[in-house]
């Protein structure tokens, strides 16, 4: 998720909401431990898990994130931009 958020001209430290979406909650410190490695202990983003058991990926885990990323320095507005990142053990959040 980094890269792509990178390559938008944006990064993690531009994250202002997190959805997760578990397929099973019991994951949940799992993905809890794994979540705080990315964020700023200090500045995490507003985050929401729900247990999703009808996910239709194969993934375990789903998550949308909505970046904010600034038009220019003197603009009081901001820009915001969501997408979707799946992850799976083929395919690391990392």
């Amino acid at each position: 998720m980094a890269k792509v958020l990178r390559a938008a001209g944006s990064g993690l430290e531009q994250v202002i909401k997190i959805s997760v979406y578990l397929t099973d909650m019991t994951n949940f410190a799992a993905m809890n431990e794994v979540y705080i490695e990315f964020f700023d202990r200090n500045a995490m983003p507003a985050r929401t898990c729900v247990a999703w058991p009808a996910c239709t990926t194969i993934a375990s885990i789903n998550l949308n994130l909505v970046d904010q990323l600034e038009i220019n320095q003197s603009s009081p507005y901001d820009k915001l931009y969501g997408f979707d990142c799946a992850a799976s053990a083929k395919n690391p959040i990392h």
